[in-house]
């Protein structure tokens, strides 16, 4: 057996199991834009449209464009879009994010009362981003403007990042259509008018899976993903997530023949990074510690209470007022993780119920519509577009999903010789990120973490469908 077969068959499951994945995200949101545009022909006419604009005219002009102009529209593209929202709409910041802006503009004066605050003795992992908005009231003054301005920036560095990861794993002209699908994609356009931490850590952990990928000196690429998952750590409490499964990955390329004579690098050079990873999350946590911002290390101090809320039947797995009011009669700490706890093992008592509420989480995870119209619009005079955007959103949605579909089935059918380790990992990670909010708490929006990954492998489709079904080669 050759050795492109052998390759080839060690990724076969893979992406079977993520062609099973797009696959329901295709047939569940396609139910859903059924609903939303009230019409099957309405919702076929416009894929075949749109998927016929980008794979006819798209993918031939973005050949053959020079790299250089190709990055300036590129940042011309999800710049202007960005920067033209966050003008027209003013976005006041609600809920967790006034909380945050409002402890930001404190800490930017010196006050950090706000810390012995029920919501930072809660959440104090929290703190990070906080810290982070103070730095820029401190630096820039206190317009949210200003704030809503650096999310247009990491948006745009994050178009950067997907390019690199995608033209590494599948070519130039499917980084460039991976990276325009992103500058396009609603949902992280729209949210940049909102004060959260995900455009920052969304970059970090991005740029993060294209050092891993990237071909390079490992020793570099290793010390890159040790401080962007560490620094996006410090900003969204997700890099655990990041670096276990970039350690399974590792565990992947450890069997691999193709790292064979690179194992004991490979084994110390992953250390290094962990080790990157952990020192930054200490230096932070003494820093504050040593200053007498907080009197302890920054984690989460209600470990059980996610996954609590995930298993509510009553609310499929989204957030609960109620399981918010039983948490909360307990004191924090001991007591309250006894009570949580006790609360988990009751759910799992009955595994039928648990199995069906499994499906509905995994189908409102990833088959019904992102909750960034509400989030941009709220509080604004243009609240009644929210019906229109939805409609973008879920047709948009609609699209990556088929076009993921479409490279996957691609990669098995074909066997192209250029499928690579790297894509490994992006899919380890997307089929990391659904199985984890199986069991916690599921919100649409959370799916802006992972878009830049998902949509790696749409623009690997729409590259195929632009090149008559055949395996591009860049």
């Amino acid at each position: 057996m050759s050795q492109i077969t052998q390759k080839f068959n060690r990724f076969s499951v893979f992406l079977i199991v993520a062609c099973a994945f797009y696959g329901f995200n295709l047939v569940y949101t396609f139910q859903d834009s059924r609903f939303h545009l009230h019409s099957l022909w309405l919702v076929l006419g416009i894929g075949v449209v749109v998927t016929g604009f980008l794979a006819f005219l798209v993918v031939p002009l973005l050949t053959k464009v020079n790299r250089r102009y190709f990055f300036l529209g590129l940042a011309i593209v999800a710049f202007g879009l960005r920067f033209g929202w966050i003008i027209w709409v003013a976005t006041p910041p609600i809920s967790d994010f006034l909380d945050m802006h409002n402890a930001a503009s404190s800490a930017a004066g010196g006050n950090f009362a706000f810390i012995h605050s029920d919501y930072f003795v809660r959440w104090n992992y929290q703190l990070g981003f906080t810290l982070y908005e103070a730095l820029i009231i401190k630096l820039f003054g206190s317009s949210l403007f200003v704030l809503k301005l650096f999310n247009v920036l990491f948006s745009v560095g994050t178009a950067f990042a997907i390019y690199g990861i995608a033209r590494q794993l599948f070519g130039e002209v499917s980084g460039r259509i991976a990276a325009l699908l992103y500058a396009l994609y609603l949902p992280p356009i729209l949210m940049c008018t909102v004060l959260t931490n995900q455009h920052l850590s969304t970059f970090l952990f991005t740029l993060g899976v294209y050092y891993a990928v990237r071909i390079g000196p490992l020793r570099l690429r290793m010390l890159g993903v040790g401080l962007c998952f560490g620094l996006g750590h410090l900003i969204r409490p997700l890099g655990s997530f990041y670096l276990t499964v970039f350690l399974a990955y590792i565990v992947f390329l450890f069997f691999s023949p193709s790292f064979r004579d690179k194992r004991k690098a490979l084994l110390k050079h992953t250390a290094g990074a962990v080790l990157v990873f952990l020192v930054l999350q200490q230096l932070f946590s003494y820093s504050l510690v040593a200053t007498g911002v907080t009197n302890g290390p920054l984690a989460s101090r209600e470990p059980y209470w996610k996954f609590m809320v995930g298993l509510n039947q009553a609310t499929n797995g989204g957030w609960s007022p109620e399981d918010d009011t039983y948490a909360i009669t307990y004191p924090l700490g001991a007591a309250r993780n006894e009570a949580e706890w006790s609360k988990i093992k009751e759910r799992l008592e009955n595994k039928d119920q648990v199995t069906s509420l499994l499906a509905r989480k995994f189908k409102i995870m990833w088959g019904t519509n992102d909750a960034a119209p509400f989030w941009s619009l709220v509080g604004t005079e243009q609240l009644n577009l929210q019906t229109l955007l939805r409609q973008i959103e879920r047709m948009s949605y609609l699209l990556l999903s088929a076009l993921g579909c479409i490279a996957l089935v691609t990669l098995l059918v074909a066997k192209p010789t250029r499928v690579k380790e790297g894509l490994i990992l992006v899919l380890f990670l997307v089929g990391g990120y659904a199985v984890f909010h199986l069991v916690i708490e599921v919100q649409t929006r959370y799916r802006l973490d992972i878009i830049p990954l998902f949509l790696i492998v749409a623009g690997y489709g729409a590259v195929v469908i632009g090149r008559g079904g055949n395996s591009p080669k860049d």
